[in-house]
């Protein structure tokens, strides 16, 4: 029997124990990701940027880094404005 043919049998009967085969490397267990860091340096700039007066660059920046619509970037740029 060829070690393929083992092979798929240890696949389909995991509690058969075969002997493995030299040449078959195997991956390295995969690295854990590193933890996701919420990136804010953009509401600075957005802040900066309604204090200045420039309401639209605010807008498509909060756009660009949120995702979000132009209705809710405009929302948050109001709110902005409304507080100063």
């Amino acid at each position: 029997m060829s070690w393929f043919r083992k092979r798929r049998q240890a696949q389909r009967d995991p509690n058969e124990v075969t002997r493995a085969d030299p040449g078959i490397q195997h991956a390295p267990p995969p690295e854990e990701p590193e933890p996701v860091v919420k990136q804010t340096w953009y509401l600075d700039e957005v802040q900066r940027l309604v204090d200045k007066g420039k309401i639209v660059n605010a807008i498509k920046l909060y756009r660009a880094n949120t995702q979000t619509s132009l209705t809710e970037a405009k929302a948050y740029v109001d709110r902005l404005r409304r507080d100063l």
